[in-house]
């Protein structure tokens, strides 16, 4: 068989090697690519799963604060009202033994009268001037209580500046937690909504606590008043009591002019007698009620002061509490911050590995194109002659290598798909995450607001 001459349409040149089609460039940074893709969706996936597990932790540590706080709140419950108990029990016993020390003192002012009136009409025979000694020894001590008694009136008022000097001084604080509160409040605008609850749950807790405040101020201020009336009362009772013994020594000397006079009544005098030591016997009783007046009122001025560190140990305690929950806040919406971020990166990642696939879509259709093409091209009835002319093995290397370039089309879309396949597992895997991350902040937060409405519950018993 002879060869047919060479044409233009023969694949055979004068150098008898066969002009081959050339060779599609291979995508070569594709793996690369998918590979770079993938250990950032896993560094994403790490970082989002260790944000997850410190956002745990700081809710579980949330909540055994809030836990132990409501404990401690119900503890301080507790102690408030065996404080009220006892101190409503003092206050019943010392209003019955101010009544019992009325009682006795105005008995003994009527004995004084009975007293004066009788020492008018009864002449003293036995030693007038022994008498008359004793009689300015007992007005010696009733100078020395009047002064003891001035003394103890200046203290009082000392003590009444200092609760005074405290009382501004607690003032002041409110002021100073209320400009804290108000500059608190103009940080919290720039916050985000979920954040704004609680920087409103933080205003109403310190709203409590400056009622309580209040009322601890008006409880102080009321049992101050209670005790200077005390004391108002006494210094009149003892201004009264010096002006029945001014009378008395006036009705005394009456009697000495009786006794100049020589009137002798024997009976008299000896019911003077009985009349002055029961008398003296009273007055002991008296000066016993009054020191026994005294030790109760420095044992109220001692609970008061108690009382008053209390709560002054409270409101720091609750201050604290106060600037832990607005950092844990302030922590909450950084936390959310850093998340939305992520999401939005992956989403931006996502979009970017659609578009590359679409893109590697495209490229496979156009060499499906190409390769549809050539062998229509090549299987074509109308050049059956032009390709009885090309060797054998040159239509077997061109079918090898067309089918290398299909399977390594294949194998690279194949890989793409999987890749695909992995990013969107990894994708569904972080949005599962993320929704139980949610679900979880959603529990947290309904526990968050049950205790503090246990909170605020209990909050007007403890202010009872």
């Amino acid at each position: 068989m002879c060869r047919p001459p060479p044409t233009s349409g023969n694949l055979a040149g004068s150098s008898g090697q066969p002009d081959l089609p050339e060779e599609p460039p291979p995508w070569p940074s594709a793996t690369e690519e998918f590979q770079t893709r993938h250990d950032e969706l896993c560094f994403h996936l790490a970082r989002l799963e260790c944000q997850r597990s410190l956002e745990h932790a700081a809710y579980r540590k949330e909540c055994e604060e809030l836990f132990t706080e409501a404990v401690e709140l119900r503890s301080e419950r507790k102690d408030l009202e065996e404080e009220v108990a006892g101190y409503r029990r003092k206050a019943v016993a010392e209003e019955e033994s101010e009544q019992r020390c009325t009682a006795r003192s105005e008995k003994a002012l009527r004995l004084l009268a009975a007293e004066v009136q009788v020492a008018a009409d009864w002449v003293i025979e036995d030693e007038p001037e022994r008498r008359l000694l004793v009689a300015e020894e007992e007005c010696q001590r009733t100078r020395a209580s009047m002064a003891e008694y001035e003394q103890e009136y200046s203290a009082s008022k000392q003590l009444a500046d200092r609760l005074r000097r405290r009382l501004r001084a607690h003032e002041e604080r409110k002021e100073e937690a209320s400009a804290k509160n108000s500059a608190a409040d103009d940080l919290a605008r720039l916050a985000t909504s979920t954040a704004r609850q609680e920087l409103e749950n933080v205003r109403h807790e310190v709203k409590l606590l400056k009622v309580q405040l209040a009322i601890a101020e008006e409880e102080c201020s009321e049992e101050a008043k209670l005790v200077w009336q005390s004391r108002d009362t006494d210094l009149r009772r003892l201004r009264a009591a010096e002006r029945e013994r001014q009378q008395f020594v006036g009705r005394l000397g009456q009697a000495k002019l009786v006794w100049q006079s020589r009137d002798t009544d024997l009976r008299r005098l000896r019911a003077a007698e009985r009349e002055r030591q029961q008398f003296v016997g009273r007055l002991g009783q008296a000066r016993f009620d009054r020191d026994n007046l005294d030790r109760n009122y420095s044992r109220i001025i001692s609970s008061l002061r108690e009382h008053e560190t209390r709560m002054e140990q409270q409101a720091d305690t609750l201050a604290a509490g106060l600037r832990t929950c607005r950092q844990e806040g302030e922590e909450m919406v950084a936390s959310m911050k850093e998340n939305d971020q992520s999401i939005a990166e992956m989403r931006k990642e996502r979009w970017e590995t659609e578009a590359f696939i679409e893109h590697l879509g495209t490229q496979v259709a156009r060499l499906e194109d190409e390769r549809n093409s050539l062998k229509a091209s090549l299987g074509n009835s109308g050049s059956v002659g032009l390709m009885a002319g090309i060797d054998h093995d040159v239509k077997a290397r061109v079918l090898s290598l067309m089918d290398l370039g299909d399977q390594r089309v294949l194998q690279e879309e194949d890989q793409a798909r999987l890749a695909l396949m992995q990013d969107e597992a990894d994708l569904q895997a972080v949005a599962a995450e993320i929704g139980e991350q949610e679900e979880v902040l959603q529990k947290v937060e309904h526990r968050n607001a049950e205790l503090r409405a246990e909170v605020q519950a209990c909050r007007p018993l403890l202010q009872r």
